[in-house]
């Protein structure tokens, strides 16, 4: 299912826990970049 995360079945629920990191990771860096961006363009 990810070709990723190439295991022989180990680990699994460690692997989804690093991906939901991941994914919350990068969505608050998006929302992150879309208010500062949001900021810029209000200053200038």
């Amino acid at each position: 299912m990810h070709p990723l995360w190439s295991t022989e079945g180990d680990g699994v629920g460690q692997l989804s826990a690093v991906e939901t990191w991941l994914l919350a990771l990068a969505g608050v860096l998006a929302n992150l970049a879309l208010l500062i961006a949001i900021f810029l363009a209000s200053n200038s």
